[in-house]
């Protein structure tokens, strides 16, 4: 999740709730920085709901399936890891790009805000918003950065 103010919220898939919706004001707990948190446990401020995701994984999980998806776009917000490296970009049009380490390594000083680029990786379509891990990024200059 990316709040309001740029902090970006990591989760664990399991805490999704149909209560946390675009524009819920949340309070998040957990390890990281000021702007860059690995949320344990989530609070609604509106109905004090607690999503914790305090229940251990099962120890096989059901296989989500994944689309490759291609996104072009300009780059509305750049989002860091605590070691302040890019880590997830948020597009124009609301997709939401996370850079695995060699995309980030190779193409990171290139991307900045107004940075126009195709994305592509595997991922999915949430409520109209496109979520997932690139492993191509194309900038307009034709300039072309691949993870194997």
């Amino acid at each position: 999740m990316l709040l309001k103010d740029g902090t970006h919220i990591r989760l664990r898939p399991r805490v999704a709730n149909p209560q946390l919706i675009v524009g819920s004001k949340i309070r998040a707990e957990g390890e990281g920085t000021p702007s860059f948190v690995r949320a344990d446990k989530l609070t609604l401020s509106v109905t004090g709901s607690i999503l914790a995701p305090s229940t251990p994984l099962p120890a096989h999980p059901a296989p989500v399936a994944l689309a490759m998806l291609e996104d072009s776009s300009s780059v509305l917000q750049v989002a860091n890891n605590p070691e302040g490296e890019l880590d997830t970009l948020v597009l124009e049009d609301g997709s939401i790009v996370q850079l695995p380490p060699k995309l980030r390594d190779e193409a990171g000083d290139t991307i900045k805000v107004g940075t126009k680029l195709t994305v592509r990786g595997e991922g999915g379509t949430y409520d109209k918003v496109k979520a997932f891990r690139a492993d191509r990024v194309q900038l307009a200059s034709g300039q072309v950065f691949t993870e194997p």
